[in-house]
């Protein structure tokens, strides 16, 4: 049954194919590369649609009988018992949702992993507490949870999230025992989803790596422009609204067709609309999403060390953006480059430069075109057309 929702424009979660847009041909490369026995690599930059991508995928294997699927999102571990928390938490909820008959299951498993199990006072949900003392508790659980899917007669697919997570991992095998146990499962597919493209592929174009050839690749862009103009039309459409096309296309543009960012625009737009979108509600929900991300992107910008025009001139590249010329800043400095980078504005080498080895600091233009990854079209919309 379709779910229905006030707004159509979905931000914060997956609900069902019916609010996802397109993505045909994507989906059916993870549905079959999962369906005959093969992992599969999912690579973008940040905010594109990876993760509902997925659960998107998973959405559709659901509905095939004997089909069962785990997403893991392992952004927030820090090291392998942070893993194991997460995987077991997702096996004990999964299971938890079948059916209450699984509880003795659950118990099987809890006792492989010396884990604590509890109930959530308000919602009923089950929740897994573990702590190790050693790495060789934490192995052995570890061991335990794949022991005990590989032993269910049904087959799984799994996707980990932010996947290169695990090379930030104190345990430098981590690599090498996942490896170990998932090349043993007969019944287990994984999707590998990350948005560092550089670490993710050579983490299995790699030959002295662990994941070497371990899984196919994908990809993923964004959405063809007119089919993301007739989705969204449609959705207006279809709750008693009207939007032209051309003002579509001009939010799409502005916002690169950047998928989160043109969701969240609409978003806001479609709960300004009455009866029919204008240009005027466009610039004001323009004007609006950024006035309120006003302090973040100062920060940002605090960091970007001010110079006069002609040391500017000496340190970026000769045909500089009209941005940088505006903001008329120059490279950060190591310290305020230091806090960019755990902003995600730049790479550990800097911003995109794809040297490995090095430590140079880029000038403002590969900066600002960096910034934020999640943020840059937002704070350019800040400084530029407010």
């Amino acid at each position: 049954m379709e779910i229905d929702v006030k707004n159509p424009f979905l931000v914060a979660t997956y609900h069902s194919p019916a609010y996802f847009c397109d993505r045909a041909e994507e989906t059916k490369q993870v549905g079959n590369a999962l369906a005959n026995g093969r992992n599969l690599t999912l690579l973008s930059v940040r905010r594109i649609g990876k993760t509902w991508l997925i659960k998107n995928v998973f959405y559709h294997l659901q509905k095939k009988k004997g089909r069962q699927t785990l997403y893991v999102d392992i952004m927030p571990t820090d090291n392998l018992n942070d893993f194991i928390k997460l995987l077991g938490k997702a096996v004990v909820e999964h299971e938890w949702r079948q059916s209450r008959s699984y509880l003795k299951k659950i118990t099987t498993l809890l006792s492989g992993v010396s884990a604590k199990l509890s109930l959530d006072p308000i919602t009923g949900a089950p929740e897994i507490g573990v702590e190790y003392q050693t790495p060789q508790e934490c192995e052995k659980s570890l061991s335990e949870i794949f022991h005990y899917l590989s032993a269910q007669n049904v087959k799984y697919a799994i996707a980990f999230d932010e996947f290169q997570q695990i090379v930030q991992y104190p345990e430098k095998n981590m690599e090498a025992l996942l490896r170990s146990h998932i090349q043993q499962l007969n019944n287990v597919n994984f999707v590998f989803s990350g948005s560092n493209r550089r670490l993710l592929t050579s983490m299995f174009s790699d030959s002295g790596r662990p994941f070497y050839q371990n899984s196919d690749f994908l990809l993923l862009g964004k959405i063809e422009e007119n089919t993301y103009c007739r989705f969204i039309r449609e959705k207006f459409a279809k709750h008693g609204k009207s939007i032209a096309t051309n003002l579509v296309k001009e939010a799409m543009e502005y916002y690169n067709i950047h998928t989160f960012y043109v969701q969240y625009f609409f978003n806001r737009l479609f709960e300004r609309t009455e009866t029919t979108a204008t240009k005027a509600m466009a610039d004001q929900v323009h004007r609006q999403i950024p006035e309120e991300r006003g302090p973040i992107y100062y920060t940002c910008k605090a960091l970007l060390t001010p110079v006069p025009a002609p040391a500017a001139e000496s340190h970026c590249p000769r045909r500089r953006s009209k941005p940088a010329q505006r903001l008329r800043l120059h490279c950060p400095a190591q310290p305020e480059a230091e806090q960019l980078r755990q902003q995600g504005a730049l790479g550990a080498g800097g911003a995109g430069n794809g040297v490995r080895g090095k430590r140079r600091l880029p000038c403002l233009r590969c900066v600002f075109f960096k910034v934020a990854g999640k943020n840059f079209l937002m704070f350019k919309s800040y400084f530029f057309h407010v």
